[in-house]
C-alpha cells in the first residue's frame, strides 16, 4: 500500500504512529485508523459501518492498534487524512463545477432584474431599503433581517452596479458551498479529487440554481447549513473555543435568514457539539450566549416595537395557505356558523390589505417609517402589497388562531392534506424558465440549459396533480395544481433519515458516560444532517404549501454528495477487503 498523503509532522513511514493517515492511491479512500473486520458493531472514534476493512499497516499480526488513551484518539481526530496538495487538487475539481455551473447559467441568459426585488416577497420595498437600510431592517417584523440587511447594503453602498455585485455574491457563495463541503467529504476519507467530483455533481442540480433566477435567498441559506456542518465537523475532531464560536455564528447567522430554524434547533446543535467533546462550561457559555443575544434580542425588539416577540410575524398568512386552505370547504364554514373560527379563514391570504379592512379594526400605523406605514408598493401593475405593513399584524395574529382551531378539529382531514404536501416537497425546478410573462417585454427569456435535461432523467421527475376540488381556498380556481416531483430526491431524503436514525441508535448504544471517547464524529454528522434535513422538508411541511420544493432545494448538496461520499466508501471498502494481505 503507498503510503502518501500524511499532514505536516506526521510519522508516516515510521511505524504509522497514532494519528498517521494511510491512504490507498489505488481505493481513493483514507484508511485513516482501519476498524476490524467486525465492523457494524465497533464504536470506536471516527468509525462508521462504511469505513473499509483491513488491518492497520504495522500492527503485529494483523491485529488492529489504536492509539492509546483519549489524547491519542485526540491527536487522531486532529489530523487531517489528506496532503495540502491532494485537497488542493480537489477544490480544484470543486472549483472548476462551479465555474461550469456559472458559465452555463450566463449561456443561459440568467441575469438580476431590480424589478424583481421590487416584488419580492422576501424584501422590504426597494426604495426604502435602498435609501435606509439600517433604518428600514430595524422596522423589518414579517421574517429575519439577515436577508435584507445584505441586498441593502449593497443597493446602499456597492460602489459597483448593485444587481451584478448581488449575482457576483451568489456566486461566491456557490464556490463557499463548494469549497466547504469538499472539505467535509474529504474529512470522511473521501479522496479530495472524488469529493470534489461528488460536490461538483450535486451544484449542477437545477433546483438550487434556479432560485438565483427568482432572486430568492436560497443560496446564501446553503451556504450557511453546509458551513454550520462543517464547523460541526471541525468542533468534534479539534474541539476547541474557535470552532465552537464558529459554529455558533454559523447557525446564528442561519436562525438570522430563515426562520424555521428555530434557536432552540441553535443553541442545541451548540451544546451537543460541546457535551459530545468536554468544552469548558464557560466556553460552552459563550458560544451559547451568541445566538441567545442575537436572536434573542431581535424577538425582544419586535416585541417593544410590534407586540409580538416573534422571528416571523406573517406565520399565520403561511398557514392560511397551508392548513386552511386545504381544509374541506363544507368544513370551515360550519366552522365559521358556530363561531369556532373566523370568517377570516374563507379568505385567501397574500392579498392586499384592504381585502382584510374587516379584521385590522380600524388601524393606523404607529410608527412613520414607509417599510411600516406604506400600505402598498409603488411603481408596480398590478399593485403589489407590502407585507411588512405593521396594520397585516392583527391579520396574521387572526390567521394564526384560525389555523390551529380547524387543526384541533379536524386533525384526520389535516394529517391527510400532509401527505400531499410532503409530495410536493420533491417538486423540480427548472432554470430555464422560458418567457415570464410578468416580466418587461424587452426583457430575453432565460434559455433551458443541459442541466435542466439531465435534471429531469437522471432525479427521476415524476407528473401528477393536486386535486383541489373541495378544498377550501384552491391555489388554483377551477384546475387542480400540476406537479412534477423527483423520485430520486424523495429516495434519497428517506435514505438520509434512515442513516440518521441509524446514527441516533448508534449514539445511545455507546452511552453517556464515555462519550467523549464513544461517541463518533461520523455518526454525530449523519445525525445533524438528518435533525435539519427534518426540520426543512417535515415540520416546514406541517405548516406550509406552495413553495415546498423551493424549501426543500437548500439540502439537495446533502442529498446527492452525501450518499455518492458514502458509497465510495463502502466500494474502498469491499476492494480492501478483497485485496491480499501482506505476510510475515
Amino acid at each position: 500500500m503507498a503510503q502518501i498523503g500524511a499532514p505536516a509532522g506526521s510519522a508516516a513511514g515510521e511505524g504509522q504512529s497514532a494519528g498517521a493517515s494511510v491512504v490507498d492511491d489505488d481505493l481513493w479512500v483514507a484508511d485513516s485508523e482501519v476498524a476490524p473486520a467486525d465492523l457494524s458493531t465497533s464504536a470506536d472514534h471516527d468509525r462508521t459501518a462504511l469505513d473499509p476493512p483491513g488491518p492497520v499497516p504495522g500492527a503485529s499480526g494483523g491485529v488492529p492498534t489504536r492509539p492509546g488513551g483519549a489524547r491519542g484518539q485526540a491527536r487522531a481526530r486532529r489530523q487531517h487524512p489528506w496532503s495540502i496538495r491532494q485537497r488542493l487538487g480537489g477544490a480544484t475539481v470543486a472549483a472548476a463545477g462551479v465555474a461550469v455551473v456559472v458559465a452555463t447559467m450566463v449561456h443561459a441568459r440568467v441575469a438580476l432584474y431590480r424589478e424583481d426585488f421590487g416584488i419580492s416577497w422576501q424584501l422590504l420595498e426597494q426604495h426604502a431599503l435602498e435609501k435606509d437600510p439600517l433604518g428600514s431592517v430595524w422596522y423589518l417584523h414579517i421574517q429575519p433581517p439577515l436577508h435584507n440587511l445584505v441586498i441593502g447594503s449593497v443597493l446602499r453602498w456597492s460602489p459597483f452596479p448593485a444587481m451584478g455585485t448581488i449575482l457576483v455574491l451568489y456566486v461566491a457563495s456557490l464556490l463557499a458551498i463548494a469549497l466547504l463541503l469538499t472539505d467535509l467529504l474529504s474529512r470522511w476519507r473521501v479522496h479530495p479529487v472524488l469529493a470534489g467530483l461528488f460536490t461538483a455533481i450535486a451544484l449542477c442540480n437545477p433546483n438550487l440554481l434556479s432560485t438565483i433566477v427568482v432572486a430568492s435567498y436560497e443560496v446564501p441559506v446553503t451556504l450557511l447549513l453546509v458551513a454550520s456542518v462543517w464547523w460541526f465537523q471541525r468542533q468534534l475532531q479539534d474541539p476547541g473555543l474557535a470552532s465552537l464560536l464558529g459554529l455558533s455564528v454559523s447557525l446564528t447567522a442561519l436562525a438570522m435568514t430563515r426562520s424555521l430554524f428555530h434557536p432552540a434547533f441553535v443553541v442545541a446543535v451548540v451544546v451537543l457539539a460541546a457535551v459530545a467533546r468536554r468544552i469548558p462550561w464557560r466556553q460552552v457559555a459563550l458560544a451559547s450566549a451568541i445566538p441567545i443575544l442575537v436572536i434573542g434580542g431581535w424577538m425582544l425588539k419586535n416585541d417593544i416595537l410590534f407586540g409580538t416577540p416573534t422571528m416571523s410575524s406573517w406565520l399565520g398568512f403561511n398557514l392560511q395557505r397551508g392548513v386552511v386552505a386545504p381544509m374541506a370547504r363544507d368544513d370551515v364554514q360550519a366552522a365559521v356558523d358556530d363561531g369556532t373560527v373566523s370568517s377570516l379563514a374563507l379568505e385567501h391570504p397574500w392579498g392586499l390589505l384592504s381585502q382584510y379592512e374587516e379584521w385590522t379594526d380600524g388601524c393606523t400605523p404607529v410608527h412613520r417609517n414607509p417599510v411600516v406605514s406604506v400600505a402598498d408598493r409603488p411603481d408596480f401593475v398590478p399593485v403589489v402589497a407590502n407585507f411588512n405593513d405593521e396594520c397585516y399584524l392583527p391579520v396574521y395574529a387572526q390567521s394564526q388562531k384560525d389555523a390551529v382551531a380547524l387543526v384541533k378539529r379536524y386533525p384526520g382531514r389535516y394529517l391527510r392534506t400532509r401527505v400531499t404536501v410532503v409530495g410536493t416537497s420533491f417538486a423540480m425546478s427548472a432554470i430555464g424558465v422560458g418567457k415570464n410573462d410578468f416580466a418587461p417585454s424587452e426583457r430575453p427569456s432565460v434559455r433551458r440549459t443541459w442541466m435542466d435535461d439531465v435534471g429531469d432523467v437522471v432525479l427521476v421527475s415524476r407528473h401528477w396533480t393536486v386535486r383541489q376540488g373541495d378544498w377550501n381556498l384552491p391555489l388554483l380556481h377551477g384546475v387542480d395544481l400540476p406537479v412534477r416531483s423527483s423520485l430520486l430526491l424523495a429516495a434519497l431524503f428517506l435514505g438520509l433519515l434512515v442513516r440518521g436514525g441509524l446514527a441516533g441508535v448508534r449514539l445511545a448504544r455507546s452511552g453517556w458516560r464515555d462519550r467523549v471517547e464513544s461517541w463518533d464524529t461520523d455518526e454525530l454528522v449523519w445525525a445533524f444532517v438528518a435533525v435539519s434535513a427534518v426540520l426543512v422538508v417535515l415540520v416546514g411541511d406541517l405548516l406550509e404549501f406552495g413553495e415546498n420544493g423551493r424549501f426543500r432545494s437548500m439540502l439537495d448538496p446533502f442529498l446527492v454528495a452525501l450518499p455518492l461520499a458514502a458509497l465510495a466508501r463502502i466500494v474502498s471498502g469491499r476492494l480492501a477487503a478483497r485485496r491480499p494481505q501482506p505476510t510475515r
